[in-house]
């Protein structure tokens, strides 16, 4: 429960830090209001596609290098959870996007989600900003 509470937190500091920041970059959801949107930026641990839906794991405050070789199991071993999200997409977002790229990922704070201990949101914009 101390870990639950823990990624609220972190996710609320998030709302605050990141939920004024504008971005001039092209928006693939015009559903999606500025207010709601919440940007995480990290580098790409897998990618994989379960049940239709592709999935990427992005780990924040790791180098390049440390992204390429690790694995799933090695960063929940050694990485804060808060640091840890996977991203999950129906529409295709993370097509060009490979394990060891530094991405920037926007997700609705809107919309329900779930609350393991890594966790699991739903897509709502990808960038690429180091391949």
């Amino acid at each position: 429960m101390k870990k639950i509470s823990l990624i609220f937190t972190f996710i609320l500091l998030s709302i605050g830090l990141f939920g004024c920041q504008q971005s001039n970059e092209r928006d693939t959801s015009s559903q999606v209001t500025s207010s709601q949107m919440q940007l995480f930026q990290g580098y790409v641990i897998e990618k994989v596609t379960e049940d239709g839906r592709e999935k990427l794991l992005v780990v924040k405050g790791i180098t390049k290098e440390k992204a390429l070789e690790a694995t799933f199991h090695d960063v929940t071993e050694s990485e804060d959870h808060e640091n840890i999200i996977w991203f999950v997409s129906e529409e295709k977002h993370f097509q060009e996007i490979e394990k060891g790229n530094q991405v920037k990922i926007w997700w609705d704070a809107g919309k329900l989600h779930s609350e393991p201990s890594i966790l699991t949101l739903e897509v709502e914009k990808v960038k690429v900003i180091k391949e």
